[in-house]
């Protein structure tokens, strides 16, 4: 029997499975970078271990080491926060998630719930993101595998997924809805696509604005079949900065919003502990009102010092969680916390946007 075939068999599971009833703060913690002691637990509702991927063709899988498994799921339930395992691709062949679907999809999922359950973790977050599911093999594959860890799991299990609104990702999140408790929407990266300077992420489009994408445009695209509680808004714990030529001669750089570029411009990524610590910071902030977004807007002489800084802050998380309250979806979404980590520092201070981010959520409860 075909996978495709396969997948006709498989019908939604008869569960009443739905976020629960307090706003949700889901955090990615990537495996030892920082002890879990200065994991800011007490600003987040659960927190998921980065992460898991597949190994080889047949279905293994590459784990975190079991004692860090063990650790983090027993600091996680002292501290009364849900711990979940990351399942994403193989950067190292980022085809293989993929193969190993048309290959072996059963034995990969008991693979992936054994681990689960051994190590006492409260569910998965699947962050498949290489797929084509435009097409119907890894559309289906990816429905199939949700259905199958849905099965291995049993009902009580939380099945979160990170999701762009690309590749038919709506696809498979429509055809599984009944089986997630959450569906993150991955409100960043949204300056890749374009051909001029834009957010990271930017919390609404301005009026008019047809080209560029917002927090608001990828949400409101799921709302249609996902219920609002258990939509959530992924907020970036980084900035992008941008350097570039803004005419033929270069006597001009890239330094503010919407300001299009001649040649190649170059885009680094920042982890925002690293941008506060650069001499950037102390650059004039900005703040679109239009668009919800923080930026820092560098404009010397010529083009060499130019820069064009797209980041998250206070303003920007409150304009976000004021979203997420307007429109009554469940939770947000952190992507990650070591970027926010400022070791020397004591208090909410350790992690001033979690903080922030627990703040916006639950100040006024």
């Amino acid at each position: 029997m075909s996978h495709t075939m396969a997948f006709f068999f498989l019908a939604s599971l008869p569960l009443s499975i739905s976020a629960e009833a307090q706003p949700w703060i889901t955090a990615y913690y990537m495996d030892g970078s920082m002890s879990l002691n200065d994991i800011p637990w007490s600003k987040v509702t659960h927190v998921i271990h980065f992460a898991i991927n597949p190994s080889d063709p047949a279905g293994g899988i590459t784990t975190v080491d079991p004692a860090s498994a063990d650790a983090f799921t027993a600091a996680a339930h002292q501290a009364g926060v849900k711990a979940l395992l990351c399942v994403r691709d193989n950067n190292s062949i980022i085809s293989l998630f993929s193969t190993v679907l048309r290959n072996n999809l059963n034995g990969f999922a008991n693979n992936v719930a054994s681990f689960v359950q051994a190590h006492n973790y409260d569910g998965v977050d699947l962050n498949w993101e290489a797929g084509n599911y435009n097409g119907l093999i890894d559309q289906n594959n990816y429905i199939n595998l949700i259905m199958e860890l849905r099965n291995l799991l049993g009902p009580t299990k939380i099945m979160t997924i990170s999701v762009y609104w690309q590749y038919g990702l709506a696809s498979v999140v429509q055809r599984t809805v009944s089986n997630l408790d959450q569906v993150n929407v991955m409100c960043y990266d949204m300056d890749q696509y374009n051909s001029d300077l834009y957010f990271n992420t930017a919390t609404y489009s301005a009026s008019g604005d047809t080209t560029h994408n917002s927090c608001a445009t990828q949400a409101g695209n799921f709302s249609g079949y996902v219920p609002a509680s258990k939509i959530g808004l992924g907020i970036p714990f980084y900035a992008r900065m941008w350097t570039g030529c803004a005419d033929i001669f270069c006597n001009d750089g890239l330094h503010d919003p919407l300001q299009v570029w001649f040649a190649n411009p170059t885009q680094k990524t920042m982890h925002y502990n690293k941008l506060v610590a650069s001499s950037y910071w102390s650059a004039p902030h900005s703040w679109d009102a239009a668009r919800g977004a923080s930026y820092i807007s560098i404009d010397q002489n010529g083009s060499l010092n130019d820069r064009f800084i797209s980041y998250t802050d206070a303003q920007q998380i409150g304009s976000i969680v004021q979203l997420m309250n307007n429109r009554g979806y469940g939770g947000v979404m952190e992507y990650e916390l070591q970027y926010d980590f400022f070791a020397s520092q004591q208090g909410d201070a350790r992690h001033p946007l979690a903080a922030a981010v627990y703040s916006a959520v639950f100040g006024s409860q």
